[in-house]
């Protein structure tokens, strides 16, 4: 955390995106995506009366949600110069879940696993197996596609199963 105590998006998937300290106000689009703070009609004020707030730590773990997904507020890491980078990249993976169905599942490998991994492609290799077109990905339990840069947080579920019938 830079001097200050002030903290400010990452590039990991963030788990804190539901909580409202984290959304754009006064935009009429009925869903919230980065690309809406460009459209016209959800514009921010005029620069003569913008006002930035600054959340300092204490500010943001005062949402209760954010707070119970993310108390070390790890998804809004600091990360503006090389460095911060660098040392963002040495931090240790987060721990999630990993667990094999079906015909990947056999050889010993039942049950979820507990491993560390940050994106989809080390959750794959935690896992022991290749993210090929016969394997299908859920995360949290959800179908998703088998980009190897996918970004995982702490207590993701990545679930493998094969496409194929055996």
């Amino acid at each position: 955390m830079p001097s200050g105590g002030t903290s400010t998006w990452s590039f990991r998937r963030p788990a804190a995106t539901r909580s409202p300290w984290l959304r754009p106000t006064g935009c009429r689009s009925p869903r919230w995506s980065p690309a809406s703070w460009q459209r016209a009609s959800c514009a921010p004020p005029s620069s003569s009366r913008a006002a930035t707030v600054r959340l300092d730590d204490a500010a943001l773990l005062a949402d209760p949600a954010l707070a119970a997904a993310d108390a070390a507020l790890d998804s809004v890491l600091n990360v503006n110069a090389s460095g911060d980078y660098a040392a963002a990249r040495e931090r240790p993976a987060p721990e999630i879940t990993v667990q094999r169905h079906g015909s990947l599942a056999s050889d010993g490998h039942h049950g979820p696993r507990v491993a560390r991994a940050a994106t989809l492609v080390g959750a794959a290799t935690a896992a022991g197996l290749e993210l090929d077109p016969h394997v299908i990905v859920a995360l949290n339990g959800d179908r998703i596609s088998r980009d190897g840069e996918v970004p995982l947080v702490a207590g993701d579920t990545v679930a493998f199963r094969s496409s194929r019938c055996r």
